[in-house]
């Protein structure tokens, strides 16, 4: 039993697809794909005791047709996608949590510059933390910085502060400390503005760890 991910029609609600009507779809290009992303949510049944990766395997090749159908809001739907784990974090965190920094990668930058402003910050978070993680700093330097650039051009508060933190994180690794610094205290000040006490934590943790090396 998949404990992963949410139930089969929550997911096909989530996706407006009906699949007893995909038949009657005019367009067979558009009418295959359908059938492949109601087979993939539906048949796909990995056992328990296989890898995270291959659990969610379903929601990666959904979103892979959903991208040769261009639908980018429904792109976006699984992409962000709740799954049934602690804290229910959505299906582009997960993927930067286990480790999958290959897979988040490939999706974010197919995806970028095609949804809406929410998707894209999300994806130049994710090129960020998987360039991030493997240690190229400069491309994850540029996508914080165009992160940073957008979240502020739209007023977007968190996400500001998730690109200073990124961008901080950047900085010391390459031994920048006073730089990680400045980056740190415009995060708390960011977090501060709106009040946010996990973003505060993450800050103050931050600079702690930034004073002490």
């Amino acid at each position: 039993m998949n404990t992963i991910l949410p139930p089969d029609e929550f997911i096909l609600k989530r996706l407006e697809i009906d699949s007893a009507s995909v038949k009657a779809i005019e367009s067979a290009s558009k009418r295959s794909r359908c059938r492949a992303i109601v087979n993939w949510i539906t048949k796909y049944k990995p056992e328990a005791e296989t890898s995270n990766l291959a659990q969610i395997k379903g929601c990666l090749e959904t979103l892979e047709y959903l991208c040769e159908l261009e639908n980018w809001t429904l792109v976006e739907r699984i992409f962000c996608l709740p799954l049934v784990t602690e804290g229910h974090p959505e299906l582009h965190d997960q993927l930067n949590y286990w480790g999958y920094y290959t897979e988040l990668l490939r999706i974010c930058e197919r995806i970028f510059g095609r949804g809406s402003c929410k998707t894209n910050l999300l994806c130049l978070q994710g090129i960020g933390n998987a360039y991030l993680n493997t240690a190229d700093y400069a491309r994850a330097n540029e996508a914080l910085e165009k992160m940073l650039l957008m979240a502020k051009c739209i007023g977007d508060y968190r996400s500001e502060a998730k690109a200073l933190s990124g961008l901080g994180i950047v900085s010391q690794n390459l031994g920048h400390y006073k730089r990680a610094i400045d980056f740190y205290k415009q995060q708390l000040e960011v977090a501060r503005k709106i009040n946010d006490l996990a973003l505060k934590g993450m800050a103050l943790g931050n600079l702690g760890i930034a004073y002490k090396q």
